[in-house]
């Protein structure tokens, strides 16, 4: 569309009806919902979920100007108002005349959905981050539970530690040697954090769940017909976060090597 000469409004518009079939299918894959019918470990898994975004949405309402700038939210915001000012090629945010180097096709996202329902990317991406950390729990929960085949409190606690869980054998060494190193980068635990910045991460950490779940039924249930989707899940994680891309591509590997030399139960 941009080498068409479309204007950022038209295209936006021609990409929402474009992807408007896609919500067909959507919608008619969704199971009759009946809340009755519920097992308790649903109720349960809810209770953490809750307890997950209300933490996240305690920081953003409390502490001033958290959501608006803290991490790398002034450039994320640049990127996504550069690319509704519609030039071909973006720039980087702080250097002029320099291709942006970083992906950014998640911020093509965010400046859709933003000027759609006309909020500033500041406000969509705290949605966007909600909906990312309910997809990652139950794609981490059905990997746990289906794909590897945990109790039901077992897997909601594993998923649990997953969020919040910080780096105990690190903390251990530390509290032993009184070196830093041991603590590792802050960075990377608890996986909540990720969640609460204006970054691009949590897309990718959903891509990769839903990559390991597919390489796990793979194996579970010797089911070629998933095999289509790591293409897509690959391709998509290598636009989106290429720092991730070995990883799902060890993931896919080490899928078809267990493959090619089974055993009596692939769960194995």
């Amino acid at each position: 569309l941009r080498i068409l000469h479309v204007d950022f409004a038209s295209a936006v518009l021609i990409i929402l009806f474009v992807n408007l079939p896609c919500l067909i299918f959507v919608i008619r894959s969704f199971p009759n919902i009946n809340f009755p019918g519920f097992r308790r470990s649903f109720w349960i898994a809810a209770v953490i979920l809750s307890s997950l975004i209300g933490l996240m949405l305690t920081l953003w309402i409390f502490i001033p100007n958290f959501r608006t700038v803290s991490w790398h939210a002034l450039l994320h915001t640049d990127i996504v108002y550069l690319i509704a000012r519609n030039p071909f090629l973006l720039e980087e945010p702080d250097m002029a005349n320099i291709a942006l180097a970083a992906p950014w096709l998640d911020h093509v996202y965010w400046s859709i959905t933003g000027w759609l329902i006309d909020w500033p990317p500041t406000i969509v991406y705290p949605i966007s981050n909600i909906i990312w950390l309910i997809i990652a729990f139950v794609l981490a929960y059905e990997l746990a539970s289906g794909g590897l085949g945990l109790q039901n409190s077992t897997a909601l606690l594993s998923v649990g530690l997953t969020f919040v869980g910080t780096n105990v054998i690190g903390a251990v060494g530390y509290l032993v040697t009184r070196k830093w190193e041991f603590l590792g980068d802050i960075r990377y635990t608890p996986v909540l954090g990720k969640f609460f910045g204006f970054e691009t991460i949590p897309f990718a950490l959903v891509l990769i769940i839903g990559l390991s779940l597919v390489c796990v039924l793979i194996l579970e249930c010797n089911t070629k017909s998933l095999w289509s989707l790591t293409p897509f899940l690959l391709i998509a994680l290598g636009l989106v976060y290429p720092i991730l891309f070995p990883v799902g591509c060890l993931l896919v590997a080490f899928t078809i090597i267990l493959l090619l030399k089974p055993t009596r139960n692939n769960s194995q």
